[in-house]
């Protein structure tokens, strides 16, 4: 958190960008209710324990092992905050994701299109999903961003 916050200052984004504490939860319990926002944009943890990331080939990372490693991993985490997005939907134009690993983007990706088949038929709302592909020096990451619109 000090290091988003370092880097925030930085960059003269202190009136743009705010940073929270969460214990358990991805985005209840977090947000105010009349709160209005652009965006979510979340990192998630990628391993399911520090020792999965123990056997993985050495990285340079200056992440600490609680940001590194969830129950679950990251497809766990992801699914939760899909679940919470759909709660808050009115208060986010677009929720967003890094995936760390390529395997958990069809995952995610059924996940999204399930919701958005249920909500279609029981809500009239659409799940609007997008995807892309990061590259930076070696690394390759994946984004998948998901919007609610009311449906015509």
């Amino acid at each position: 958190m000090k290091n988003a916050q370092n880097i925030i200052k930085q960059n003269n984004f202190e009136q743009f960008i705010e940073t929270r504490k969460s214990n358990n939860e991805i985005i209840l319990n977090i947000i105010k209710e009349n709160e209005k926002f652009t965006f979510c944009m979340c990192n998630p943890p990628y391993f399911s324990s520090t020792e999965e990331k123990i056997r993985l080939p050495s990285r340079d990372c200056i992440a600490k092992d609680k940001e590194l490693a969830t129950e679950g991993g990251e497809e766990q985490f992801i699914s939760r905050m899909i679940e919470e997005s759909f709660e808050c939907r009115s208060q986010f134009k677009i929720f967003t994701t890094l995936i760390g690993r390529k395997k958990s983007i069809q995952t995610i990706k059924a996940q999204l299109e399930s919701l958005d088949a249920n909500l279609k038929e029981k809500e009239k709302v659409k799940v609007r999903i997008h995807e892309t592909t990061f590259y930076q020096g070696k690394t390759i990451r994946w984004g998948v961003a998901w919007e609610f619109l009311d449906s015509l």
